[in-house]
């Protein structure tokens, strides 16, 4: 990823000299993402937001709708939903305007996701059903896989094993079609929710393992430190106190570096609970 932003700013500047405004957007864009996916949330949000002001010169709505939802995304993954909100919806009121399908169920998904974090489960459901129709329709796995294990998770916080395991399985084919590493692993750590929900821990286990391994490889950080928390929680459960201990520190160690700290103070609030001595000893500081 550091490789592949050099050469994005490399390009960005470039086009720069050249005038290209339309490339430069989207290179910011891009370099956005990757900041994103490495944890510098300033550095993404302040991409993003030269990206923008490009496109209010230019006056390009798709792109500017498209950062807007990027933006919401990171505001999500902060946990400011009332941000994130605000800017999803302005997203797709511009989306009315360019008439393009796969940005508005993107913007239904991250809808979606701030009723799921929120507890509204039917109304998530209701959104993230809405984005699959339009994924469908227009062919786009990417967005198919993304709607099938958000509907799966949904499923499984209702307790509905049976239809979270259906989706599940029409994401892994999707998965397999696509043939990349990034779905293989997220497919794997949907399973091991699944496995985890339905209380069969040690096969919980071996799904958090194996997506844990390949998360490292491929730096993608949050989902590497969701997988180490969940993994956690499942070791607490078999009673296994010193590996849960030390996959929590892994999570926490993440959530710290990549700015999600919302993430990282409630995994120290549940390990201060089960362990206050080690709680002293590990954090003194907070």
């Amino acid at each position: 990823l550091h490789d592949a932003l050099n050469a994005f700013e490399k390009a960005r500047n470039l086009f720069r000299k050249l005038g290209n405004t339309n490339k430069v957007s989207a290179l910011l864009n891009d370099m956005a993402n990757i900041n994103s996916n490495l944890g510098n949330v300033e550095k993404c949000l302040s991409l993003y937001n030269e990206g923008l002001k490009i496109t209010e010169e230019i006056n390009d709505l798709p792109n500017k709708s498209l950062i807007l939802f990027n933006m919401g995304t990171i505001y999500l993954s902060q946990e400011d939903f009332k941000k994130a909100s605000e800017i999803f919806n302005k997203a797709m009121e511009i989306t009315k305007k360019t008439d393009i399908p796969r940005y508005k169920a993107h913007i239904f998904m991250g809808l979606g996701d701030i009723d799921k974090k929120k507890g509204n489960l039917n109304k998530s459901l209701k959104k993230f059903s809405e984005s699959l129709k339009i994924f469908e329709k227009v062919a786009d796995s990417d967005g198919v896989f993304l709607a099938l294990e958000n509907i799966g998770e949904i499923y499984l916080k209702m307790g509905q094993f049976e239809s979270a395991e259906k989706n599940y399985a029409k994401a892994e084919n999707i998965a397999n079609e696509l043939n990349g590493i990034k779905y293989k692993a997220k497919n794997l750590m949907n399973y091991g929710e699944l496995f985890r929900y339905k209380k069969e821990f040690n096969e919980a286990l071996k799904k958090y393992e194996s997506a844990i391994k390949t998360f490292e490889d491929i730096e993608m950080p949050e989902d590497l430190a969701y997988c180490y928390e969940k993994r956690g929680e499942v070791f607490l459960k078999l009673k296994k106190k010193a590996e849960y201990l030390e996959s929590v520190v892994k999570a926490h160690e993440i959530y710290v570096i990549i700015h999600l700290e919302k993430k990282a103070l409630k995994i120290r609030e549940k390990l201060k609970k089960v362990d206050k001595k080690f709680y002293k000893q590990q954090f003194p500081n907070y």
